[in-house]
């Protein structure tokens, strides 16, 4: 990958395609967290992701096993919407309480009703 990343890094442009291909070959290769700190690159210069780029998250939040980023894929592919500083990685929960869980089962579930 550092040599993909190197050839990324060197491209005069940088469009959806080659930003897909970059977080593509970061999940296929088993570095999920390569993945969305490419992703979270992307983000930051305003380029939105495709459904590729979208089954790429979803892929490295398996390997990951962070349902959090899960949810995101799916809200972002109905929505478009920039992703949440709650699912940006290092976030913790402020406190994990009957209340939190229960607002947590509800999103899960509208999410899985959508």
């Amino acid at each position: 990958m550092a040599a993909s990343r190197f050839l990324f890094d060197q491209a005069p442009e940088k469009d959806i395609v080659t930003w897909s291909a970059l977080i593509s070959g970061y999940v296929q290769n088993g570095q999920p967290n390569g993945a969305l700190r490419v992703f979270l690159e992307m983000e930051s210069m305003n380029v939105k992701p495709d459904e590729f780029i979208l089954a790429s998250l979803m892929s490295a939040s398996s390997q990951l096993e962070i349902e959090r980023l899960l949810i995101y894929s799916i809200n972002i592919l109905i929505n478009r919407a920039p992703l949440p500083q709650s699912l940006r990685p290092g976030w913790k929960a402020p406190k994990r309480d009957t209340e939190s869980w229960a607002l947590g089962s509800s999103g899960r579930a509208r999410v899985s009703d959508a």
